[in-house]
């Protein structure tokens, strides 16, 4: 354990990680970087559980993969003050070709060579796994299959399932994904079209509040901005099969088959195991988006901004005028801060300790 005051260095890697199996031993692992920081400057890193944050990436269109790097610099910048980070990105074998090393080359791929983590300096430890999941995804599939047929006829649910991307479902498989020695208690999952407006050390105190809750989200039921209990994640599975999926679906207007449903199930069925975030940590420009949201947004403390950039468009959010981007300039267009910031300015706020973690002034 660290003392008060004591002068400690702390070590930013990035690794990318392969799975093959479930087994954590059958992973292979190859570390980009082990560089030292300058200063450790709190004594209760070593007390607290690190803050695990996942990405799911499934495709290499361009429009998304530039959301991804948006999103990657808020988590970076807003990086928990007292506790250590740890980032694990979920990727089909397309998206993880695009993101992970060269080899041919020794190069690294373009998103990580602007990043240049290599030379970031950092509070506390920050960590970046990659996983290719692409040899799981047929049996994570079929399980995904098997809750859905307990409410739907299997033929519709067999098609459905097949008309959307693998990937939604990625964010639901991630406790079978990260290593158990990494000792992962919450994760924080994000679309890649969210914003972190603020240090994540105050997202945890709320999910401190209710740590044993399965999931923790916000009344708006946004499923691209969940915190999972990691250990109870497989019950998501099995009490979303035993829920009324067909009156859930048409009762909050769902859709038939798609991730967010099993969320929304589980909060409709077993509200008490699900913990509702406070209206900062849950602004996001949807079809439900509230008015009065932009009074909040006005005031300090917003937690993350969710722009539902999907859909049909294959664009970032933040291209083409960016609707709300332009249309609030003083609100929702405050996440153009991460969207114009180059990588070269966060690394040279990353290597002053002292506001690494928070979005400088």
């Amino acid at each position: 354990m660290r003392t008060r005051g004591h002068l400690a260095a702390a070590v930013f890697i990035v690794c990318l990680w392969g799975l093959f199996s479930y087994n954590p031993s059958a992973f292979t692992t190859s570390c980009l970087w082990q560089s030292q920081s300058s200063l450790k400057l709190n004594d209760t890193v070593d007390d607290l559980p690190s803050v695990h944050v996942c990405f799911a990436l499934s495709g290499e269109e361009t429009g998304f993969l530039r959301e991804f790097e948006v999103a990657l610099k808020s988590v970076l910048l807003n990086a928990p003050l007292e506790r250590d980070l740890t980032i694990h990105i979920l990727a089909d074998q397309r998206a993880y070709i695009a993101l992970a090393n060269n080899s041919s080359t020794g190069r690294l791929p373009p998103v990580f060579e602007r990043i240049e983590l290599h030379k970031w300096t950092s509070r506390n430890q920050v960590n970046l796994n990659l996983y290719d999941i692409s040899p799981e995804i047929p049996g994570l599939l079929d399980q995904t299959r098997e809750t859905f047929r307990r409410g739907f006829n299997s033929t519709s649910v067999e098609i459905e399932i097949e008309q959307h991307t693998a990937g939604t479902y990625f964010r639901l498989w991630a406790d079978k994904v990260i290593p158990p020695e990494l000792n992962a208690e919450h994760l924080l999952y994000l679309d890649t079209d969210v914003v972190i407006m603020s240090n994540l050390e105050a997202l945890m105190n709320e999910v401190n509040r209710q740590p044993d809750s399965i999931f923790h989200w916000g009344i708006g039921h946004c499923a691209g901005f969940v915190i999972f209990n990691v250990r109870r994640m497989n019950e998501i599975w099995s009490l979303a099969s035993e829920s009324d999926l067909r009156r859930i679906s048409h009762e909050f207007e769902q859709g038939r088959v798609n991730d967010q449903l099993l969320l929304v199930a589980i909060n409709s069925t077993y509200p008490r195991e699900v913990n509702i975030l406070s209206a900062p940590w849950d602004m996001s420009v949807t079809s439900h988006w509230r008015p009065k949201q932009s009074l909040l947004l006005g005031r300090s403390g917003v937690g993350m901004l969710h722009f539902n950039g999907g859909a049909a468009s294959k664009d970032a959010y933040f291209d083409n005028g960016g609707k709300f981007l332009s249309a609030y300039p003083d609100t929702w267009g405050e996440a153009t801060y991460y969207v114009n910031l180059s990588w070269s300015a966060d690394a040279c706020w990353a290597h002053n300790p002292k506001v690494v973690g928070s979005k400088p002034t």
